[in-house]
């Protein structure tokens, strides 16, 4: 399936030694070269030292890289045909990535063109969980020798409102607006904030969340109200606007074709209804208050 970036696969390395894994999204699998390449020389700055052992199994995308590991001396070994147990590190890895990744897409209710968003965020969580098998230091720590924030992470797909003011093109744009949370940014210290309205992906350090509440809704799924039901907004409470307003499931013909705009106006309706309620009730309150206070008063003197 392709993914919203357009890719269609995806490639894994794993270090025998840390269990560290790297993923990269590939459009075609003949990317799997210029990948590999470019790992090496991330391994090579990063960790000081060279990739002297490779395990693959003998796909096509592996071909042309068998010439590149013999000229450079690095040891390629293979796992037999249809014996997928000398590669079972590796396969349990690629298992645990997209059950994973198929479990947040289905409890944030997104759907599998985010499986790349998904994926990645997989990945970055198995690499920060203790294993018993690094005596209950995670990967990350045992890879980079680095103390893991996990202040830093969050529920994917949840509701979260970004910073947009360094995006900002007008002084009257708005500072912030609610996006889904869809990963961490492998390039900044910051999340990836996605905005259903423009598609558009923002990436932010200042982040407010709601990992309660998960925004997206899928277009079958979409509904303003059940049936047969009814919401009044009484004429003492809204004098301004009308005598009364009704919202009735019966005069949405179909709840798909509803545009954002009219969802944020009623649900900004039934906000301003809530908050008068609860003003008036307050006020009600304190009435009953200093009544009962009237009435109770002159007994407690008289004792």
């Amino acid at each position: 399936m392709i993914s919203s970036y357009g890719s269609c696969y995806y490639v894994c390395f794993l270090d025998a030694f840390t269990k560290y894994i790297w993923l990269f999204p590939l459009k075609q699998k003949s990317d799997v070269e210029n990948i590999f390449l470019h790992f090496q020389t991330y391994v090579e700055h990063h960790f000081n030292t060279k990739i002297k052992v490779i395990q693959t199994d003998w796909e096509g995308e592996y071909h042309r890289l068998n010439t590149y590991f013999s000229k450079y001396g690095i040891q390629h070994l293979l796992a037999c045909p249809y014996t997928h147990e000398q590669m079972g590190a590796v396969e349990r890895r690629h298992r645990q990535i997209v059950e994973m990744g198929l479990a947040l897409l289905a409890y944030a209710n997104l759907p599998k063109p985010y499986w790349e968003d998904a994926f990645l965020t997989v990945v970055y969580i198995i690499n920060r969980l203790p294993t018993k098998i690094l005596n209950h230091f995670s990967l990350f720590e045992k890879a980079y020798h680095q103390k893991q924030n996990y202040n830093f992470m969050r529920v994917f797909g949840c509701a979260c409102w970004p910073n947009l003011r360094p995006y900002n093109k007008h002084k009257f744009d708005y500072r912030s607006k609610t996006c889904i949370f869809i990963g961490y940014s492998l390039s900044h210290q910051g999340y990836k904030c996605l905005d259903l309205s423009t598609g558009k992906i923002f990436v932010s350090r200042h982040v407010i969340f709601d990992e309660l509440f998960f925004p997206y809704k899928s277009p079958q799924s979409v509904s303003l109200v059940p049936e047969s039901t009814a919401i009044t907004l009484p004429a003492n409470l809204q004098p301004s606007v009308s005598n009364s307003l009704t919202l009735l499931a019966g005069d949405v013909t179909n709840a798909n074709h509803v545009s954002p705009h009219e969802s944020d106006l009623i649900q900004l309706l039934l906000l301003q209804m809530l908050f008068q309620m609860r003003f008036q009730l307050q006020h009600y309150m304190r009435f009953i208050h200093l009544l009962l206070m009237h009435l109770l008063l002159p007994t407690y003197q008289e004792k």
